[in-house]
C-alpha cells in the first residue's frame, strides 16, 4: 500500500507512531534544515491529546491514546468537526452544513 492509497487518518497514525510530524521535511516540504534539534520530532513523554490534519478528502478518526482526526476540506465537503473535550476519549462528531440554493 502506497501513501497515495492510504487514508489520511492512517498517515496521521503512522506519523504519531514514528513520533515525527513531518517525516520528509525539509526534503519535500519548505522548512529550514535544523542542525541539532528537529522541532517536528514528538517527545514520547509529551504526546498530544489530539493530532489532526485539515484539507483531507474525507472525515476520519481513530483513538490510539491520542485522538487522530482527518478534517475534511470544508470548501469541498461543507463539513466541520467537533471534539468533545469533556470525554475521556475525546469523542468526535462531524457536522455537515447544507449548501446550495435555498440552504439559508
Amino acid at each position: 500500500e502506497t501513501v497515495a492509497e492510504m487514508r489520511e487518518v492512517d498517515v496521521l497514525t503512522n506519523c504519531l507512531y514514528w513520533r515525527h510530524l513531518a517525516p520528509t521535511c525539509p526534503d519535500t516540504l519548505a522548512s529550514y534544515p535544523f542542525y541539532e534539534l528537529d522541532p517536528y520530532v514528538l517527545d514520547c513523554a509529551y504526546l498530544p491529546h489530539v493530532l489532526f490534519s485539515g484539507g483531507s478528502r474525507a472525515f476520519g478518526t481513530r483513538w490510539v491514546g491520542t485522538r487522530i482526526i482527518a478534517v475534511p476540506d470544508f470548501a469541498a465537503t461543507a463539513t466541520a468537526v467537533l471534539v468533545n473535550t469533556a470525554s475521556p476519549t475525546l469523542e468526535v462528531q462531524p457536522v455537515r452544513f447544507a449548501v446550495g440554493a435555498g440552504a439559508w
